[in-house]
């Protein structure tokens, strides 16, 4: 048997779970609800065949509603419904009104078997429609007899079917009417739309913008509601489909826009309620999120936070309408909840519908295209009302303040009368001198009487200014012109002129009265505005004598204060030692700078005295002392670096205040602090003069104990370099704070050796340059150091050995060393000669070169390319002498370290004791 006529045999012996709908009877336009049976799928999708099988052994449940509503389930529901023809086939329409289901297909059952008559979701084809309309419309030809239909609907918004049964041209001319109602709608929309945009641009007022872009909003969603955005999408783009998500997104905008406008057109930042605030941000910001999160994620998710944002503004806005109107008397929100009210009304069956709560009828499917046309319309005519409202009480406002202002304007004459008894009064017993001046060149008539006592003279109305002022002040006469001409300038001319000119006008200047009284005068010139013109200039003039010496009396206190704080600081010997040093060395540099032509070897002399006693000192913290020193050092800099001397003075005026604030330092040492020290003694203990005397009387031969004293005494004649060093630690702190770097370590080997005043008054001068060098170029930070696996303070080893009675000092530190290849480009960049193939000895002899320098930037501490070549200086002085020795280093194997090897004769030393090894921290 073929498949055709078992399927006949199975149609015509299954038994009909549902009304049969005869289409002898049918009227235009039936709603085929109450003769469906309905199937619900919640697991994978069936077949139609799969679908029929339920359906013939029972599977289908006796539908009782016009339009079956199956809410929001995302489930696929099947219906089924038995149409009886009579003798002949006929062609009918079946179509379904509510047209955002996602799929929706259509099949027809008969003796030729299983056929799909449509597949017309928003999801699917739109060109699969019979009819391209915005509803989805299937033409079915029955043939003779009973046949039956099977319908698929699925979606993941609402979900219901509203199934009808046309003749084709009664239900194209239905399809006209139909188009004609929704153009009325889109029409009366637009027109509000436009009508407020006019009114926005001309009104500049964002409630009515904000009305468009809400009443926008709703029309595209009452669009999208009956399916007329996929019809558009169709016949303008060529679009198939209609995404689920538009109309979630339009329900979020309008949403957002409508709390906005609300909030516009109640005036709510002006209202009391206005702490509704956050309530109204939380819920466009739920909106928001809906938007940009959900909708990527779940569409019914999306659609459940919408109702609830919905179900959050109405309470919302019509509860701010409410407060608004009954509590403040707003009386534009009478309207505005009239409009709300009517958009309610048809939204609330919309809402109830596609929730499944009711069942669809023609109310609550057009109820709020409809509801939405009379609520636009309203809120127009509410904005209207507000605009009337707005123009009254600013009305009221205007005249209360015109009544304010004529009272104001009846007092105005006696307020005048007392104001210029006031001014009056303040031009009597002001301690200013204050006067006009219209002309720029007279005083007027009315001026404060402290301007005659100010400037020693009577009558000054209408006296040249020139005359009782500007003639016995300190200002030149092109100063005076120059005063006079922006004066004439700026009268009768607008307040630009003025401020173009007012650079001219001295806001100082110093004045002989006529009594021969030297006073210093503060000046204000203001210009006084009439008829958008400057008509007058006013001028105010203070004696400022007695606050400038006051002044001048503190700053010089303060001053002194400061210098005394430096010099507590300082031992007195330390000082005492320091004076004689620079004295010294400015004794030397004196006939130097007195010279009519400064030489390149007098520069570099002259700066190497200057840099030596610069760090002496910074080492001591003589701030003003270092400064001045520093400054002049800088013009040797300029000097040296341009190739030859300016201006003989210009070093002459430098030098005379490096002895200026040297002389300050001394005469607060000695007078103020009384701390004088005679370097012709040297303090000793009581005690150890008596045992020598005794020691010597009684000589014969000389005794054990005599010697010990004689070294004692010794040890006060002869300093050890670990004595020098000692001096030094406050300066070695402060120049490794200076640079980041902690304090290194210093150690001793052998320093039982001590060097005779000159020569350790030479080593001090080397020691400070030597570790200044350490502290800028050798060792490295602390973070640096442990990265490298090196104790975080550096380390600085002084040794002393003698051979031959020449006493060997070597000073080294354990950092970075030094590159030779940098001292090699560096030397290229200062035009020093280096032979092509120069040994690294030859490399490292450079830094010794006058003006050679590795620091690409000089500061305080180093880059002045002076050190070792004024250390080389200072030996030579005292017949002695440095050179430098490589060694290489663990931590850098592009680097050497340098040891630094210093010889002294025999005259500049003496043993102290044995040989021996000491250290110490310099923290």
């Amino acid at each position: 048997m073929s498949y055709k006529l078992m399927l006949t045999l199975l149609i015509m012996t299954s038994k009909a779970f549902s009304s049969e709908y005869d289409l002898a009877q049918m009227q235009q336009g039936d709603l085929l609800g109450r003769y469906l049976s309905i199937y619900q799928n919640s697991e994978d999708p069936l077949s139609s065949t799969k679908a029929f099988e339920i359906y013939r052994q029972g599977g289908f449940t006796r539908n009782h509603s016009d339009r079956p509503n199956f809410g929001a389930s995302t489930d696929e529901y099947w219906a089924a419904i038995e149409l009886v023809n009579g003798d002949e086939q006929r062609s009918i329409i079946i179509e379904n009104d509510h047209g955002i289901i996602d799929y929706y297909d259509v099949y027809l059952i008969d003796a030729s078997g299983i056929r799909s008559i449509l597949e017309a979701g928003d999801q699917q084809a739109f060109s699969n429609r019979y009819l391209k309309i915005r509803t989805m419309n299937a033409q079915v030809i029955l043939p003779p007899g009973k046949s039956t239909v099977l319908f698929r609907s699925q979606g993941e918004s609402t979900n219901y079917l509203s199934l009808k049964v046309w003749d084709e041209a009664p239900y194209e001319e239905a399809m006209r009417w139909d188009f004609l109602l929704i153009g009325l709608l889109i029409g009366a929309h637009i027109v509000m739309i436009v009508y407020n945009a006019i009114l926005a641009i001309s009104m500049r007022d964002a409630v009515y913008w904000s009305y468009v872009v809400c009443v926008s909003l709703n029309l595209l969603l009452h669009i999208s509601a009956i399916n007329f955005g996929q019809f558009l999408g169709f016949h303008l783009f060529g679009f198939e489909t209609y995404s689920n998500h538009i109309q979630l997104v339009l329900i979020d905008l309008i949403i957002i826009s409508s709390i906005i406008f609300s909030w516009l057109f109640l005036d709510m930042k002006h209202s009391k309620f206005r702490s509704f605030t956050l309530l109204a941000k939380m819920i466009c910001t739920v909106s928001l999120i809906n938007i940009f999160v959900n909708n990527l994620w779940s569409v019914p998710l999306t659609s459940i936070m919408v109702m609830l944002s919905s179900a959050a503004l109405i309470p919302l806005v019509v509860s701010l309408g409410l407060l608004r109107y009954f509590k403040e008397g707003y009386q534009p929100a009478l309207v505005f909840l009239c409009a709300w009210g009517t958009y309610l009304l048809g939204s609330a069956g919309y809402l109830f519908v596609s929730l499944g709560v009711v069942e669809s009828n023609a109310f609550f499917y057009w109820g709020q295209f409809v509801g939405g046309a009379a609520e636009v319309s309203l809120f127009s005519i509410a904005l209207g009302i507000r605009f009337s409202y707005t123009k009254k009480k600013n009305a009221s406002k205007i005249a209360a303040l015109n009544e304010e202002l004529n009272q104001i304007n009846r007092g105005l004459e006696e307020k005048v009368q007392v104001r210029t008894q006031e001014v009056q009064d303040i031009l009597t017993h002001i301690h200013q001198g204050i006067f006009t001046t219209s002309d720029g060149l007279t005083i007027d008539q009315k001026y404060s009487a402290y301007l005659e006592t100010l400037l020693g003279c009577k009558a000054l109305g209408g006296r040249a200014l020139t005359d009782v002022l500007l003639n016995d002040s300190n200002l030149s006469s092109d100063q005076v012109d120059q005063l006079k001409t922006a004066l004439s300038m700026a009268l009768g001319e607008e307040s630009l002129a003025f401020d173009i000119n007012n650079h001219l006008l001295p806001d100082k200047l110093d004045f002989k009265n006529p009594e021969g009284r030297q006073l210093m005068m503060e000046l204000d010139w203001n210009p006084l505005i009439k008829d958008d013109v400057v008509d007058r200039i006013l001028v105010a003039i203070r004696d400022m004598t007695e606050k400038h010496e006051m002044q001048k009396q503190i700053d010089q206190k303060g001053r002194e204060i400061e210098l005394i704080r430096q010099l507590i600081d300082v031992k007195p010997e330390r000082f005492s030692q320091f004076r004689k040093v620079f004295s010294d060395m400015m004794s030397a540099i004196d006939p130097i700078v007195e010279h009519q032509i400064i030489t390149h070897d007098d520069i570099r002399s002259t700066f190497i005295s200057y840099h030596t006693l610069k760090g002496v000192s910074r080492s001591l913290d003589l701030r003003q002392l270092s400064t001045v020193i520093h400054d002049a050092e800088t013009l040797l800099v300029r000097w040296r670096d341009e190739g030859k001397a300016q201006d003989p003075e210009e070093l002459r005026l430098a030098h005379q205040r490096i002895h200026d604030m040297f002389q300050e330092y001394i005469e607060i040492n000695d007078h103020r602090l009384g701390r004088v020290v005679d370097h012709r003694f040297i303090q000793v203990s009581r005690e150890l003069v008596l045992r020598v005397i005794e020691g010597v009387e009684a000589l014969g031969r000389l005794p054990d104990v005599l010697d010990d004293d004689m070294l004692s005494l010794k040890k006060y004649y002869y300093k050890t370099p670990e004595d020098i060093v000692y001096e030094q630690l406050d300066s070695i702190r402060d120049i490794a704070e200076q640079l980041g770097k902690p304090l290194p370590k210093i150690h001793y080997v052998n320093h039982n050796f001590g060097l005779s005043p000159q020569a350790a008054e030479i080593f001090e001068k080397v020691l400070v340059h030597l570790i200044r060098n350490s502290l800028a170029h050798g060792l490295e930070t602390g973070n640096e150091r442990i990265s490298r696996g090196k104790a975080e303070r550096g380390e600085i080893t002084i040794s002393l050995s003698e051979t031959s009675k020449v006493l060997t000092i070597h000073y080294c530190d354990d950092g970075r060393g030094i590159s030779l290849k940098e001292i090699q480009e560096r030397a290229q960049k200062l035009g020093v000669a280096l032979p092509s193939h120069a040994s690294h000895q030859e490399v490292v002899e450079l830094l010794f070169t006058s003006g050679f320098s590795t620091q690409k930037e000089a500061n305080n501490v180093a880059g002045r390319g002076v050190g070792l070549d004024a250390v080389r200086s200072f030996l030579n002085d005292i017949s002695s002498a440095i050179g430098v020795e490589l060694r290489s280093l663990p931590h850098y194997p592009d680097r050497f370290g340098l040891d630094f090897v210093m010889s002294f004769q025999s005259e500049c030393y003496h043993r102290l004791a044995s040989e021996g090894i000491s250290q110490v921290g310099a923290a």
